[in-house]
């Protein structure tokens, strides 16, 4: 299972797919957020929400996590790897 992480240390392209992946899950969770809340019509006074998704996404897991990471320590690789896996996930889709 440890070859299947540290593949991209010998195919470096690698490296940058999945990190366009996660950019695009992590696009895909703004805009939910931005279409679930009151965000979509205050963002659009001011700017396009589609510039927004990443950063209301981005924003919104690190306020979630940093309590989880901090006060669990037992379940913090497990978080943060199910949450990969999700944003991964939804990047794909």
């Amino acid at each position: 299972m440890n070859e299947i992480f540290h593949t991209h240390n010998q195919i470096p392209i690698l490296s940058f797919i999945f990190s366009l992946i996660l950019l695009s899950g992590l696009f895909y969770i703004g805009q939910l957020i931005i279409k679930k809340t009151f965000l979509n019509n205050l963002l659009k006074s001011f700017s396009e929400t589609k510039y927004q998704a990443l950063i209301i996404s981005g924003n919104l897991i690190i306020l979630i996590s940093f309590p989880i990471v901090l006060f669990l320590n037992f379940l913090t690789i497990v978080y943060i790897t199910i949450l990969a896996y999700i944003i991964f996930a939804l990047g794909i889709f």
